[in-house]
């Protein structure tokens, strides 16, 4: 195994342990935060583009996986949009990366996100091949 493959495979697996491990020392009795599947979506052929997208209510971490084949850099652009119940002001951000997969990327919450309502899309594009992206969120 290549030393890219075993980063690659580290990076992955240190992004699930911490989107399991996020959360607060609340008293509530509904039990830990769950990691849970926002969306997924699959492109294949010529320049192909897999748009996920998905919402989820007072997250405490979001995530974007991808991955292609064959293996190949996959360019990513990703939106993130968070609104508050009190006020109705969205805390928006968004960039662009790109990567080897498999990757998974945590996404920085803005701050005080954890009783908003969030939206988040992301668009893995490759060259030729098939390409899935994945969005992930951990909340009560």
């Amino acid at each position: 195994m290549s030393r890219r493959s075993v980063l690659g495979l580290c990076a992955g697996v240190a992004a699930c342990v911490a989107l399991a491990g996020c959360g607060g020392d609340d008293e509530k009795k509904e039990g830990p935060p769950k990691t849970r599947l926002l969306d997924r979506a699959r492109a294949v052929g010529e320049r192909p583009a897999a748009k996920a997208e998905g919402s989820v209510r007072q997250p405490t971490a979001i995530a974007i996986r991808v991955s292609a084949a064959p293996k190949q850099r996959v360019s990513v652009v990703w939106a993130l949009s968070c609104t508050s119940g009190k006020d109705d002001k969205a805390q928006t951000t968004g960039s662009a990366y790109t990567t080897m997969p498999p990757n998974i990327r945590p996404l920085k919450l803005p701050d005080g996100a954890s009783d908003d309502v969030c939206a988040v899309e992301a668009t893995a594009k490759v060259l030729t091949g098939r390409v899935k992206a994945t969005l992930l969120a951990t909340a009560p």
